[in-house]
């Protein structure tokens, strides 16, 4: 499908969706989420082990959502913006193989969201993020409020939702928010490094993993330890823990298939 505000791009078995509207520091407007919407719904196929979500250029991942579509806007209908945008990045979120957001620039409100409905986020120096609704009398309404809090704790959660100030990349690294800083020239085999990390082991284990962790953030410890013996107990008898016992035993790397 051809998308006008995101690029989608596949090699081998990794998706990189790229925000592209560099012009304007990639703001998310309505057009862009739903555009998204449908390329994470286009992209839910067992042959893809990995997705990159990133901005065009180096100035931004997204600097917030396009504010010019909050002008007159009611409450019912803000609302349902809002109900729309978390309905897109739970999706994200809900994608079963690993995601990683990459952030060059600016990720400020909407734009910090996404990167929280990844699984990890890997930043650049330059990196500049925060939720700064506050300081335009409303607050975060694509899951920033849930998903920091869930990250890093209620308290610093706090600390950034009230004061909306920014944080640099060595700050966002020390909350736990950033995976790791990478140097700007060598973003590109740092991910290459994480691609072949990630892509080395099986894929139905991450997407079971990955299942149950978030889950589990869900309910009760016990409850989510019934979740891990559940999904522990039904990788056994799958070909992928097969080969993997057997590669371990004779000594040799495992040929994972997804099944």
């Amino acid at each position: 499908m051809k998308y006008e505000t995101i690029l989608v791009s596949v090699e081998n078995e990794v998706v990189t969706i790229t925000l592209n509207r560099p012009k304007i520091l990639n703001v998310l407007s309505q057009q862009v989420m739903t555009e998204l919407e449908t390329a994470l719904d286009e992209l839910y196929r067992a042959d893809i082990r990995l997705l990159l979500v990133r901005g065009a250029g180096d100035k931004a991942f997204a600097a917030g959502a396009d504010i010019k579509e909050f002008v007159g806007r009611e409450p019912e209908a803000a609302a349902s913006l809002s109900a729309m945008g978390n309905r897109v990045l739970l999706k994200l979120s809900r994608f079963p193989a690993p995601t990683i957001a990459v952030i060059q620039g600016f990720a400020l409100g909407g734009g910090m969201e996404i990167t929280l409905a990844c699984d990890l986020r890997i930043g650049t120096p330059n990196a500049k993020m925060g939720l700064p609704e506050v300081g335009l009398g409303i607050m975060p309404g694509y899951g920033g409020t849930q998903r920091l809090a869930r990250l890093i704790g209620p308290g610093r959660a706090k600390e950034l939702v009230f004061t909306g100030k920014n944080i640099d990349a060595e700050t966002a690294f020390n909350m736990g928010i950033l995976n790791q800083v990478a140097p700007e020239e060598e973003l590109e085999s740092v991910l290459k490094e994480w691609t072949v990390k990630l892509l080395a082991n099986a894929p139905i284990s991450q997407a079971t993993a990955k299942r149950v962790m978030d889950q589990g953030l869900e309910t009760t410890l016990e409850e989510g330890l019934k979740l891990e013996a559940a999904g522990f107990g039904k990788l056994f008898g799958t070909e992928d823990e097969t080969e993997g016992v057997n590669a371990f035993i004779e000594r040799r790397k495992p040929h994972f298939t997804n099944k």
